[in-house]
């Protein structure tokens, strides 16, 4: 038997992992193996995944004084590579090179391909210099592959490991290399991510000059970004460049740079665009008609973006929940309580309605979901327009939907019913806000405890800030003072100083009116030395006396 038919033979018991008989064949045929027979020997150890067994064979291969070409090596890193053994890849392609032995462009794109894979991104830019050591020179496949694997995950990468695309791209740039039209975006993308927003707007300017022209996506993923990094400036440059360039300007980069125009109260601007955006024949989505609808309310603009909405639903444009809950909100915020439920009625597929109260006798089970926002923006706003009634009925309608209320709702109510001195009706929307899990915080408790002063229920009031205190809330300077204030009026000083002292134990010092209050307290019971021993205190604590501190000694 030739070396020839003895090789591809034992190549064949190899991949059929007979190895041993391989080996005795070698044996008993009684020829000295020389670097193909140990190569094919090697390739079909490797096919079989015999990968241990190939290393012994290099290691006898070598000890046997038979030298391994780049064939034997690259047969090796590819078993290696199949079953990403990267360390074992690292050893020998070390001892390759060390042995003069160079592998392949095509071997070191695997490679760099394949530790990239691994998130070994450090060792796959490495590689690259290898590869200028082996006179290999790295070109177009594999920079695309490194900066590729670093930039085209979702997640945004590290800020080291994206130093090492930019080294990449610097030197790709040197060696006359483009990215493709995925990398380009996906660098630029990473670039604004990381805040480098003129250094991606660069990339795109230099990918230019080498004959790249972005596309539709291309722009409106570095447009997106910039716009949210506030750049709008260079976002519109970009988008002017589009036009010129003859890419098609979609209806998502028309709506990026509207709602960042729109963000940045640039209002009149902001149509200009939307006008040029329907004069172009894109349709303004309902993500474009609510940005501006919600710029034009922040801007208290309410017939404007009336009007829009009025165009937007003859467009055959359909309002979300989030559109409704803007024109509820800003109608709101303006004291238009009775545009508010109109739109909200309308929301729910109901007829126009002429006034809230009407509103409230309306149930249409035919109509779209409003969201906890919808509701609290109208709570809110029939509390601030003094129909707290209305605004709890609401609650407990939203509650019986399955949409549970939050804690700014409970607190708009518990605030509605005290204003006008309803503290027991505060009070039970306070206890049913409890049951549903919400612990009350510093402004609902300020709320109650200021209507139980006002009520003169002093002893309510206290027992309103010992719960505060046992639920671990902490009151703050305002709420201590109240109740110091309050006990002091009703000639409760030694009560009224006892909370004083208590205070400053939690941490919260008192001011300027805390300890005017109480100076004004022990001088109406004639406790004059106290009070100079006040003021003595407030001087020793940094805390100036006012005029009102003097007119009480």
């Amino acid at each position: 038997m030739d070396e020839f038919t003895l090789g591809c033979f034992a190549q064949s018991l190899c991949k059929a992992r007979r190895w041993r008989e391989a080996l005795s064949l070698f044996e008993k045929e009684e020829i000295v193996p020389n670097t193909v027979l140990y190569t094919k020997m090697i390739s079909g150890l490797c096919e079989a995944s015999l990968i241990e067994e190939s290393m012994d064979f290099l290691n006898r291969m070598r000890t046997s004084s038979c030298i391994p070409n780049v064939v034997t090596y690259r047969t090796l890193l590819c078993g290696c590579l199949r079953k990403r053994q990267l360390d074992r890849c690292k050893r020998i392609l070390s001892m390759m090179i060390a042995e003069g032995c160079y592998p392949s462009p095509k071997i070191f794109n695997s490679l760099v391909h394949a530790f990239c894979r691994s998130g070994d991104y450090s060792y796959a830019y490495k590689l690259l210099k290898k590869m200028v050591k082996c006179s290999c020179k790295p070109g177009y496949v594999v920079y695309n592959i490194l900066i590729g694997s670093i930039c085209g995950n979702e997640e945004l990468p590290s800020s080291d490991v994206l130093e090492l695309a930019e080294k990449a791209y610097g030197e790709m740039l040197d060696a006359g290399v483009v990215l493709n039209k995925v990398n380009v975006s996906n660098f630029a993308r990473c670039l604004c991510g990381a805040g480098k927003f003129e250094r991606a707007y660069t990339v795109i300017r230099e990918m230019m000059s080498k004959g790249f022209i972005p596309d539709t996506s291309t722009y409106a993923k570095v447009i997106g970004f910039l716009c949210n990094a506030s750049n709008v400036e260079k976002a519109f440059l970009l988008f002017d460049e589009m036009k010129r360039n003859g890419i098609v300007r979609d209806v998502y980069t028309y709506t990026i740079l509207i709602d960042s125009f729109c963000k940045a109260g640039l209002i009149k601007q902001t149509r200009n665009w939307f006008d040029e955006m329907v004069r172009d024949g894109c349709a303004p989505n309902v993500v474009t008609y609510t940005a501006l609808i919600h710029a034009y309310l922040k801007a208290r603009k309410l017939s404007n973006a009336n009007d829009l909405f009025e165009i937007m639903c003859s467009e055959g444009c359909i309002p979300n929940v989030k559109t409704y809950t803007a024109l509820i909100d800003g109608h709101c915020k303006a004291g238009e309580i009775e545009k508010a439920c109109q739109i909200y009625a309308r929301m729910r597929g109901n007829v126009e309605i002429s006034d809230v109260d009407m509103y409230f006798r309306i149930d249409d089970g035919n109509s779209k979901e409003p969201n906890v926002f919808t509701y609290g923006a109208l709570v809110d706003g029939l509390c601030k327009a003094h129909k707290v009634k209305e605004g709890r009925n609401l609650l407990d309608a939203m509650s019986v939907e399955g949409c549970e209320p939050n804690h700014i709702m409970y607190d708009a109510l518990i605030d509605g019913f005290c204003k006008p001195g309803k503290p027991d009706d505060a009070q039970e929307v306070f206890a049913k806000m409890s049951e549903h899990g919400y612990g009350p915080n510093v402004y609902t408790y300020s709320s109650l405890i200021d209507r139980l002063f006002k009520d003169k229920r002093l002893d309510l009031a206290l027992k309103v800030l010992y719960k505060m205190l046992k639920n671990s809330c902490a009151p703050n300077v305002v709420i201590y003072t109240e109740m110091i204030n309050g006990l002091c009026k009703v000639g409760k000083t030694d009560e009224a100083y006892k909370l004083m002292l208590m205070m400053e134990e939690k941490g919260c010092y008192p001011n300027v009116v805390t300890y005017t209050a109480m100076i004004d307290g022990f001088g109406k019971v004639g406790k004059v030395e106290k009070c100079h021993e006040l003021l003595r205190e407030m001087g020793s604590k940094g805390c100036a006396p006012n005029f009102v501190t003097y007119r009480f000694l």
